[in-house]
């Protein structure tokens, strides 16, 4: 089995109680672990870093978005949402999605959305983010919260569970507007 190792900066190890952390990469093969490595030890990076930030209370400003940083955020916004959803029952989660309508971008700007999305909210809080209303990166969020909504609509409502009344077995349900039709 290989593992890797991350160091811990000295002014978080009292407070995270070590010095390393070390991951397993869950494989025996040469060749998968150097390929797991490199996101194992970002990912753990991050958290590291993050908590970090926490520490100092430092926030990023977020201005402007290039594509990468659209893509990424886009993407930790999902697993931020995705996580939430998935320890939550799968009912609960798809009534979560028939609450949220899909924000309207309109073509004026009197008619596009003037503040985040509760779950973008709390991501950015939890991310120390700070995003100015009405930047350009804002407006960005907030189309990258729709199509987090919109993906999430069609993954969690097809395997939309329904209790069935009469044995209390639960059944999954595949809405046929959901099937993938490839």
């Amino acid at each position: 089995m290989f593992y890797t190792r991350v160091q811990v900066p000295k002014e978080l190890q009292a407070s995270l109680g070590k010095k390393e952390y070390w991951i397993s990469l869950g494989t025996s093969d040469r060749d998968v672990a150097i390929k797991r490595a490199f996101d194992s030890v970002k990912k753990k990076r991050n958290e590291i870093d993050l908590e970090l930030r926490r520490s100092r209370k430092e926030y990023r400003l977020v201005s402007d978005l290039s594509d990468e940083e659209v893509v990424a955020l886009g993407r930790e916004i999902y697993e931020h949402l995705h996580h939430h959803l998935s320890t939550i029952p799968r009912m609960e989660a798809w009534n979560y999605f028939n609450s949220k309508p899909t924000l309207d971008f309109g073509d004026s700007v009197s008619t596009q959305p003037t503040e985040l999305p509760d779950f973008v909210k709390q991501f950015v809080e939890l991310n120390l983010l700070k995003i100015n209303e009405g930047s350009n990166a804002f407006f960005k969020v907030i189309k990258i919260a729709n199509d987090v909504i919109t993906q999430l609509k069609n993954e969690f409502g097809a395997t939309q569970i329904h209790e069935t009344a009469s044995s209390g077995n639960s059944a999954i349900f595949i809405d046929p507007k959901y099937r993938n039709t490839k």
